[in-house]
């Protein structure tokens, strides 16, 4: 939460370690909102099953949901989940399924790629390489 914090960024995507049930990890999304109100986060944790839980802070809906968001992370599913919950926070559960290649500590950097695709679509974070340079100006002597 303090790097989230010094860096004042307006989405945020972690892992959660520990986090073996939904509830555990709408907690520590619960948590992370009351400490950052202003932030949208998700996040993902991988055990048996992949738990993803996303919240976006009301005044941020109007340009992303937390469903759109936590959609976008499952579509990368053979057979995606339905996600559950509302614009300001959602959540999917995926199954383990060896017999078919689904298991969730290879599906969580997957998930990924949609998300932040997702984001910068929309314009609400910035590539690496379009990040402002700063630009030094001297006096002449």
């Amino acid at each position: 939460i303090d790097t989230v914090k010094i860096y004042q960024v307006p989405f945020y995507v972690g892992d959660v370690e520990g986090c073996i049930t939904l509830e555990d990890i709408l907690e520590v999304a619960s948590q992370f909102q009351q400490e950052l109100p202003d932030t949208g986060c998700m996040f993902l944790s991988s055990s048996s099953s992949l738990i993803i839980a996303a919240v976006v802070p009301y005044h941020k809906t109007f340009s992303i949901s937390a469903h759109e968001w936590v959609s976008a992370a499952v579509s990368v599913v053979p057979t995606p989940p339905s996600t559950s919950g509302s614009d300001t926070l959602a959540y999917a559960v995926i199954t383990c399924d060896p017999d078919n290649c689904i298991f969730p500590i290879k599906l969580k950097d997957e998930c990924r790629g949609p998300v932040f695709a997702l984001l910068r679509r929309r314009g609400l974070v910035k590539d690496e390489d379009e990040e402002e340079d700063i630009i030094y100006q001297f006096p002449d002597d």
